[in-house]
């Protein structure tokens, strides 16, 4: 259980840093 909560949260990591990067690009600043 413990690995399946662990990978839960970094897959939430994950999706919450391409968020990220896709509102960054959408912002127009291509710095990333």
């Amino acid at each position: 259980v413990a690995i399946a909560v662990a990978v839960a949260a970094f897959a939430i990591a994950v999706a919450a840093f391409a968020i990220a990067v896709i509102a960054v690009a959408a912002s127009g600043d291509v710095a990333a």
